[in-house]
């Protein structure tokens, strides 16, 4: 269970760190629907952060996770 917990912080601290925003978004706003033990998360943004993510891109995220040894490695792409 706590690795599913930090598999879904880390994917949404990459992906604020993607909108380059830092934590001025309700965490709340960024949601994980699926995040597998590895390979391809879906996300969904909501409210303020999908529209920043609208302002600055096409609207596309591309999310990965890996965990390994006891850690989360989590990417994502905005495009």
């Amino acid at each position: 269970r706590m690795s599913v917990l930090t598999s879904m912080w880390s994917l949404k601290e990459a992906t604020l760190k993607a909108l380059g925003t830092g934590l001025r978004f309700d965490l709340k706003d960024i949601e994980v629907t699926a995040v597998p033990e590895c390979g391809r998360a879906s996300m969904r943004l909501r409210n303020d952060a999908e529209a920043h993510l609208l302002k600055i891109s096409a609207g596309t995220i591309d999310a990965w996770v890996e965990r390994q040894n006891g850690l989360v490695i989590a990417r994502v792409l905005i495009r």
